[in-house]
């Protein structure tokens, strides 16, 4: 690899619009500025052309950044790019040539996306069945499929792995079979059916070929075998153009088979060249000096790769805050003290993070700041995988779908259990005549009986009720999100007097609206459209945050983020790096790039935190010693806050 000049290199200037370039960019490194200036020089170009450009993205969020900078940075290409470009991510695109030509897979316009918590509910139900093979769990079975569908280990696209066992083989062909019957995709099958409609129509592949000139790929390092199939398929071998960023010490999909050897087979396979960019524009010195000296560690990275480097003006000043707590509650209230400083030194709660490797850390921390009056958010995804967010989510899907088990299961779980073993008959019967579940269910409820008789037969019929009337407006999202907003909490206030349930619901609300005006759905979508949008997101890649108040995020869900103030919280050996880690490198490695991408969201400060007592994920008290990357970073860069003086 070459290295060019940086400032050349950051505006995306001196490569040339033909063939296919990777630039490996560092945190903060402007791939967003990079590609945004790309989009524009391709439409300055081509002004009259016809061909569209297409960019691929692992977030909407970083869809939505893209759009919005090329807008305000080239006000004068909004009109042709609103016609000639096409952002979003892997699964949405996918999604979109699905809905238009996946019938030559039998599947219908209207296919549902079947996201994990539903994917597991579908397992667990083949399971009661006896459907399943004996020995294996439901819920380690998701994230096995997940996981060999990312690699096509299945054979949907390529040959099949022979050395999978009979079992799981068996437990796959299941599972695809109900998914086919309740007429749904996972994220996996998106990529690889999509994949596998244009390889078998060569036709539908020439139209893509032609209507997509040129392909920018972002964050390229997280891109999946499945996924790196899809974009050779999507791209014509007779002329390529395909321009991608990444960078190798930020790739923390491992686990869902994301490889830097993918990076090598692009350019080998695409021939392409590449570049470095290290200037970063987010850190200070001392932060970037603490990330060079910490991934230095790890052996799996691109040779000859240069450190990255802080704005000349980055002051060698304190920026890495390093507090020792005798207990987890003791380090709770150091981060919700110094936050109270911060606040009262003017730094917006929204301008600060508390981040950690684990959900369940956070327990101390959110009880920490609810105990001084400091409002926290949480990750969109992780709102609308509440009980609570199903079970609106079910409703909207019920509301167009009227046969659809999974939504029924999940609707029956909340709010009337003991008619669980009803459900295979009652969707039979709304099947054969062709009626609305509500209706087959409150008539069901209601026949020979001159009163309803339990709490349960009351709730239910009110959910049905509720449902009727959304199905009415299952073309305006703005209607039906009302009537959903407006009856669901009355009901839930019967069952829990606190409103603690009530509370949740207004988030998913807030949430599901947000997603509609992002999407530009609010006031001309459907149902359908609202659902199909939901549906691209898979969870760990959408750590959007709303609302003023303080985020906790998981480092995973932070990567793409910045804060001015971040809170690395729960530094301790066996937690970060995870004890899973320890006795393999490759994994260790992988956990490093984790705490690399954590250290670097930030835009002015870092406190790094760890305890000496913490207590496990199931309560127990636990001694705890620092983590080994903690050790990692030269002494000279870290202030150490005396324990006490916060």
């Amino acid at each position: 690899m070459a290295q060019e000049d940086l400032a050349t290199i950051s505006a995306g200037l001196g490569i040339p619009l033909e063939g296919c370039h990777l630039v490996l960019s560092g945190p903060g490194g402007g791939k967003t500025t990079l590609l945004v200036n790309r989009v524009a020089a391709i439409l300055e170009t081509f002004p009259k052309d016809r061909f569209r450009v297409l960019g691929l993205t692992f977030t909407n969020k970083a869809a939505r950044q893209m759009e919005e900078r090329l807008g305000k940075d080239y006000p004068k290409l909004s009109a042709i790019a609103e016609e000639r470009l096409l952002m979003g991510t892997f699964h949405s695109f996918c999604g979109k040539i699905l809905k238009s030509y996946g019938h030559h897979l039998k599947l219908s316009p209207g296919f549902q996306i079947i996201d994990t918590p539903d994917c597991k509910a579908l397992l667990i139900e083949l399971q009661e069945k006896g459907e399943l093979p004996e020995g294996l769990r439901p819920d380690n079975l998701v994230y096995v499929f997940s996981s060999l569908k990312s690699r096509d280990t299945f054979g949907v696209v390529g040959n099949p792995d022979t050395k999978l066992s009979p079992g799981l083989m068996e437990a796959y062909k299941v599972y695809q079979r109900a998914l086919e019957e309740i007429g749904g995709v996972d994220f996996g099958d998106l990529i690889l059916k999509t994949t596998h409609l244009l390889i078998q129509r060569p036709d539908i592949q020439s139209f893509y070929h032609k209507a997509f000139r040129y392909i920018l790929v972002d964050e390229f390092q997280d891109t999946t075998p499945a996924q790196y199939a899809f974009l050779k398929a999507l791209v014509p071998q007779n002329n390529p153009n395909v321009f991608a960023v990444a960078d190798e010490d930020q790739l923390i999909y491992e686990w869902n088979e994301a490889r830097l050897e993918t990076l090598n087979h692009f350019v080998q396979d695409f021939k392409a060249k590449h570049y470095f960019s290290t200037l970063t524009y987010r850190c200070p010195l001392r932060v970037v000096k603490a990330a060079n000296a910490v991934i230095q560690n790890n052996q799996y990275r691109v040779q000859g790769k240069p450190e990255i480097l802080a704005l000349p003006e980055k002051k060698d000043t304190p920026s890495i805050f390093l507090f020792k707590a005798g207990t987890s509650d003791g380090e709770a209230n150091f981060v919700s003290n110094k936050i109270i400083q911060l606040k009262e030194q003017g730094i917006s709660l929204s301008e600060i993070c508390v981040m950690t490797r684990q959900h369940y850390h956070f327990l101390h921390i959110e009880k920490a700041l609810q105990d001084v009056n400091i409002p926290s958010k949480r990750a969109r995804n992780e709102i609308l995988s509440t009980d609570e967010g199903r079970v609106i989510l079910s409703i909207l899907r019920l509301a167009i779908s009227p046969f659809d088990n999974l939504s029924l299961r999940r609707i029956l779980t909340e709010f009337a259990p003991s008619y669980l073993a009803q459900k295979e008959e009652w969707l039979s019967l709304a099947e054969a005549t062709q009626s609305p579940i509500d209706s087959v269910i409150i008539n069901f409820l209601k026949k020979d009986k001159t009163s309803i008789e339990s709490e349960e037969d009351e709730l239910l019929i009110g959910v049905m009720r509720i449902l009727s009337n959304v199905r009415g407006y299952a073309s305006n999202v703005n209607k039906a999100l009302e009537i959903v907003s407006e009856k669901i909490p009355r009901l839930f206030e019967n069952i829990f007097l606190e409103g603690e349930k009530t509370e949740a619901l207004t988030e998913v609300f807030k949430i599901l609206k947000r997603v509609a005006r992002d999407r530009k759905i609010l006031t001309t979508g459907s149902i359908s459209d609202l659902l199909d949008n939901l549906g691209f997101i898979p969870e760990l890649t959408e750590p959007s945050v709303t609302g003023d108040a303080v985020s906790l995020l998981t480092c995973h869900q932070a990567k793409g983020l910045e804060f001015r103030i971040v809170f690395l919280v729960a530094l301790e050996k066996g937690l970060f790096p995870d004890y899973r880690s320890e006795r393999e490198s490759r994994k260790l490695e992988e956990e490093r790039r984790l705490f690399y991408v954590s250290i670097t969201r930030t835009k002015e400060r870092l406190y790094l935190t760890y305890s000496l007592q913490r207590p496990d994920a199931s309560g127990t008290l636990r001694s705890r010693e620092a983590s080994r990357f903690l050790l990692e970073i030269p002494n000279d860069l870290v202030t150490v806050v005396p324990n006490g003086n916060n």
